[in-house]
């Protein structure tokens, strides 16, 4: 899942526009932040990346747990 997949399937009842999320940085190291991405106010994905510089790289999403 990309983040702009996490933020259009995600967004608050009024839609995409100025709905909030919750970046959480987990750990910091030679490959840049792992971090997680939330919604900030409501039910939705998590989905973890690394991110170095613009570059996201996903490690972990919950949408693809779901399918387990």
């Amino acid at each position: 899942m990309t983040l702009e997949e996490l933020i259009r399937e995600c967004a608050n009842e009024w839609g995409v526009v100025a709905s909030e999320y919750i970046i959480r940085v987990q750990s910091d190291d030679e490959k840049g932040l792992h971090i997680y991405v939330r919604p900030s106010d409501r039910s939705g994905h998590t989905v973890d990346f690394i991110v170095n510089g613009n570059h996201l790289i996903e490690l972990f999403n919950t949408k693809d747990y779901e399918k387990i």
